[in-house]
């Protein structure tokens, strides 16, 4: 049975299925091991990927004809490139049809078979529109915002909503009070969350012991709160309002009918959905954009066919 591999990457965590030509899926796994090449090399992310492999095929006569991969780390031809040529290397197949996409690419190709856009709104933000109908190009993406790593620019996350709580703590600390107070329970979850009993606990886990997903995870004891808190709810408004102006610049680089929502972000929609002037259709991705890579990977092997019709998990926001 001829079949495709399909990876999801990330930072700590991988998600890979294995489907047929029908588009059936015929397994899944998840493991807590990071498949960007930029942090693990080429050859780990290789490695790894054919690791995942033998766990989707131990026993099954199964001829692998094509892997698809989104993930960070192959933006970039020289990027792509290297990681294609370790994939085929590790795998003994100097003629398996690889397909590599962004992370964020991976979301809308899930939801899509025309022009989507996908805006990640985790740890971090990235927004990408995609035009599959331009597959056989390789030149498939044609908007982009956001994306820039959290030392640059990476508005409307997690990670950012986090720091800047934190921030206004710390200026509380020294006698500046916020135009909107502070409650005493977000000082206190913020200290809680850092186990920090004085200034300098926080300074250590922002510079000797950062940890971006550990920072941005501080967004999910604060969403419950918000309800009570007057602070809090500027706080996840502004938000809204930086995912807003993502939302446009996609929008003004190029028009699309769907828009999915993909990071624990989204999870709060109802805190800032008031602030999304965008009107069109919002989807929610519960499934692994794997199935994103597997389309692409689908496509690639039929010259740009639309493949058959998958199923996969989401919600709509709207």
């Amino acid at each position: 049975m001829e079949v495709i591999l399909a990876i999801e990457g990330g930072a700590s965590n991988t998600k890979a299925i294995l489907c047929d030509m029908q588009m059936e899926k015929l397994g899944e796994v998840k493991v807590a091991k990071g498949s960007n090449p930029y942090l693990e090399g080429f050859e780990n992310t290789a490695n790894l990927f054919h690791d995942l492999y033998n766990t989707l095929s131990t026993n099954k006569q199964y001829l692998l004809k094509a892997i698809g991969g989104c993930l960070s780390g192959v933006e970039g031809e020289k990027n792509r490139i290297a990681m294609v040529n370790a994939l085929r290397t590790i795998f003994a197949d100097d003629e398996l049809q690889v397909s590599l996409i962004n992370d964020a690419v991976g979301g809308a190709a899930t939801v899509t078979n025309s022009v989507g856009a996908v805006l990640i709104a985790g740890s971090g933000s990235c927004g990408r529109t995609v035009d599959l109908s331009r597959i056989a190009t390789g030149d498939f993406v044609v908007a982009t915002a956001s994306g820039f790593g959290h030392l640059i620019w990476e508005d409307a996350c997690a990670y950012s909503l986090a720091q800047k709580i934190v921030k206004d703590v710390c200026m509380r600390m020294d006698g500046y009070e916020h135009p909107i107070p502070l409650d005493s329970v977000v000082v206190e979850t913020v200290m809680n969350h850092f186990d920090a009993v004085t200034r300098h606990d926080i300074v250590d886990q922002f510079y000797h012991h950062f940890n971006k997903s550990h920072i941005a995870s501080l967004c999910g004891k604060m969403a419950p709160l918000a309800s009570e808190s007057e602070y809090l709810t500027y706080r996840f408004e502004e938000l809204g309002k930086e995912l807003d102006v993502l939302i446009k610049l996609l929008l003004k680089q190029h028009p699309f009918d769907t828009l999915v929502a993909v990071g624990s972000v989204w999870n709060s929609f109802d805190l800032f959905k008031m602030h999304i002037s965008y009107e069109g259709s919002i989807v929610f991705l519960k499934d692994t954009a794997a199935w994103g890579a597997a389309k692409i990977a689908w496509m690639a092997l039929h010259e740009g066919q639309v493949p058959p019709t998958f199923e996969y998990e989401n919600v709509k926001l709207r």
